[in-house]
């Protein structure tokens, strides 16, 4: 599951400042379809490129096989 631009936005505004350990990640949707950036699904937020999340020790095919 993809979220959209839109949904991330959603998330992001309804979640606020508090802390996430981003325990569930899919892609982020752009205008045109494309999957470019890696999203927090409890969150929203986006920022991670799939290097970027393995930097970080995130096991990316676990937190990807987590979607509902």
């Amino acid at each position: 599951m993809a979220l959209s631009m839109q949904e991330t936005q959603k998330l992001r505004e309804a979640w606020g400042d508090k802390p996430c350990t981003h325990p569930q990640i899919t892609k982020e949707r752009g205008p045109m379809g494309q999957h470019s950036d890696y999203a927090c699904a409890v969150c929203g937020e986006v920022a991670w490129s799939r290097a970027e999340l393995e930097r970080q020790g995130k096991e990316v095919e676990k937190l990807l096989n987590q979607e509902g």
